[in-house]
C-alpha cells in the first residue's frame, strides 16, 4: 500500500504534465511572443520618425548652402536611408505574422497587424518614390509642376499612414485588454 500512494501521486503530476504540455503555449506566452515584435515596430518607428527629422535640417541646410545641388543631395541621401528602413519594415512585417500562435483571438489580432504593416509599408514606399521623383527637379516651371504633383502624391500616402496608424492603435487596444485581461 505505501508503493500504491506514492506512484499514484507521481503518475498523477506525469498525466496532469502531459496534459498541460499538450495544451501549448499559455495565452500569456503567446500574448508576449507577439508583444516582443512590436516592440521592435515601435524601435522602428522611432527610426522613421527620427530620419524624417534628419532630413527636414539637412534639405534646410544644404539648399540654404548648396541650392538646387544641396537639395537633390538632402533627397538621395534620405531616400537611400528610407529604402533601408522599409526593408527593415518589411522583415517585421515577416516575423510577426510568423509568430506561432494557437489563440484565435491573437491571431485574428496578428493577421490585423500585418495588413497594417503590409500596406505601411506600401505607403512608405510611395513617399519615398515621390520623394525620389522630387531629386529629378531641375528648376523649370514645368519641373515645378512635376514637384507639385510628387508632393501631392507624397501627402497622400502620409495620410493614409496616418490611418494605418490609427487603425494600429486600435488593434493596440484590443490587444492590451485581451492580454491583460482588463
Amino acid at each position: 500500500m505505501t508503493y500504491f500512494f506514492p506512484t499514484s501521486k507521481v503518475l498523477l503530476g506525469f498525466g496532469l504534465g502531459m496534459l498541460l504540455a499538450g495544451c501549448g503555449p499559455s495565452k500569456v506566452a503567446q500574448c508576449n511572443k507577439l508583444s516582443q515584435t512590436f516592440q521592435k515596430g515601435v524601435q522602428l518607428g522611432n527610426k522613421f520618425q527620427q530620419e524624417g527629422q534628419t532630413f527636414q535640417t539637412r534639405m534646410q541646410t544644404a539648399s540654404k548652402e548648396q541650392g538646387l545641388k544641396g537639395f537633390k543631395s538632402a533627397i538621395a541621401d534620405t531616400s537611400k536611408n528610407f529604402r533601408g528602413l522599409i526593408t527593415e519594415w518589411d522583415q517585421l512585417t515577416k516575423e510577426v505574422r510568423d509568430v506561432s500562435l494557437q489563440d484565435e483571438k491573437l491571431v485574428g489580432m496578428q493577421k490585423q497587424y500585418v495588413a497594417a504593416f503590409a500596406q505601411s509599408s506600401d505607403n512608405l514606399k510611395k513617399m519615398v518614390g515621390a520623394l525620389e521623383k522630387m531629386g529629378s527637379f531641375d528648376g523649370t516651371r514645368a519641373g515645378a509642376e512635376k514637384l507639385k504633383g510628387n508632393l501631392d502624391e507624397m501627402q497622400g500616402a502620409y495620410t493614409s499612414l496616418n490611418q494605418l496608424s490609427t487603425d494600429i492603435k486600435q488593434v493596440d487596444q484590443e490587444f492590451k485588454s485581451y492580454c491583460t485581461g482588463s
